[in-house]
């Protein structure tokens, strides 16, 4: 037994004498053999916490650290996105930007970068995105040592589309107009009046528009619009020609229903209609009694003028009253 712990004794475990070496001090050989004062050899160290020179193989760098911000300043047509980078992990360095796309897009737009010494938030502008659309955005950071982190996704909804119908270079004549959209729409008090004459119904919008502004907010595409006079046009605060909104309508034909034949009598009529109608503020008054629902108008008359334009073919017509009407059929 006494020899086996002699032996124990005289035998010097690797870490040991690696701890030793390290520090210049003396190793022994196992099995009794002499023992001599070596010169420790530069090392790369074997472990951490001091057995030899230095760690164990090569330590792990920490990567960066970013998040997204919620997007402020949304717009019809734009936005700014807001990150943060909360860590710039071992690197003197970040670059940052945005990634972003609409709702269920397949792939994502980047945004320029920003070079990044220390935590900060960060905002870029987008714009050339389209009206009533959710998009969603992440923020990216690209560390100077290569690592890279990538945030959570935020979410915006792009504003509606405007249209402004704007009379006041014509103040002296009065303009009408009919347009109509595939989605929703709606008047803007915040950005024109909202009077009598301007009416709503079922995606078509007829109105008049004198020395003032006339406004809405619609979602989806405008379908055709239609304008008699020469008011100033713009669509999501951009001026627009009439003509790349549809200035030719496909309403060919048009019936007006006359009272002015009979002044102080009260006529009220329906007329229905195979196709698409809207009403003709050039050839008639446009009154908010007037209402058109789908392809079904009912109104009333009193020694003046109501006026529709329309495609396909009238289906149906009542009326009471003297009023009589006009027609004319330009698509056969």
């Amino acid at each position: 037994m006494a020899r086996d712990e002699a032996a124990r004794e005289q035998r010097v475990d690797r870490r040991t004498y690696l701890k030793l070496a390290g520090a210049g001090v003396v190793s022994a050989a196992a099995g009794g053999a002499a023992t001599q004062t070596v010169a420790a050899a530069p090392t790369a160290g074997y472990g951490a916490g001091g057995f030899g020179v230095g760690g164990y193989g090569v330590a792990e760098s920490t990567p960066p650290s970013v998040t997204a911000l919620s997007a402020s300043s949304v717009e019809q047509t734009e936005a700014t996105l807001g990150g943060s980078l909360v860590d710039l992990g071992g690197a003197d360095s970040a670059t940052v930007y945005f990634e972003y796309r609409a709702t269920g897009a397949s792939g994502w737009t980047e945004t320029d970068g920003q070079t990044r010494t220390s935590t900060r938030t960060f905002y870029r502008t987008v714009d050339g995105l389209n009206a009533d659309t959710d998009y969603e955005f992440r923020a990216v950071a690209e560390a100077s040592d290569g690592d890279i982190d990538t945030s959570e996704s935020e979410t915006f909804a792009t504003d509606w589309n405007t249209l402004v119908i704007d009379g006041s270079d014509a103040p002296q004549s009065t303009s009408s107009y009919s347009f109509a959209v595939d989605g929703e729409v709606e008047k803007s008090g915040s950005l024109g009046s909202i009077q009598s004459n301007d009416v709503i119904s079922d995606g078509n919008v007829s109105g008049e528009v004198g020395e003032g502004t006339d406004a809405y907010r619609f979602t989806g595409d405008i379908e055709w619009f239609h304008v008699f006079g020469s008011p100033s046009v713009s669509l999501n605060d951009e001026s627009v020609d009439l003509g790349d909104l549809g200035d030719e309508p496909p309403l060919p034909n048009s019936v007006v229903i006359d009272g002015s034949n009979r002044p102080n009598a009260k006529s009220s009529y329906t007329l229905e209609f195979s196709g698409a109608v809207a009403k003709a503020g050039e050839l008639g008054s446009i009154q908010s009694d007037d209402v058109i629902d789908g392809s079904t108008v009912t109104g009333t008359v009193v020694g003046g003028k109501d006026a529709y334009r329309y495609s396909g073919d009238i289906t149906r017509v009542e009326i009471s009253g003297p009023a009589v009407f006009e027609i004319e059929d330009n698509d056969g």
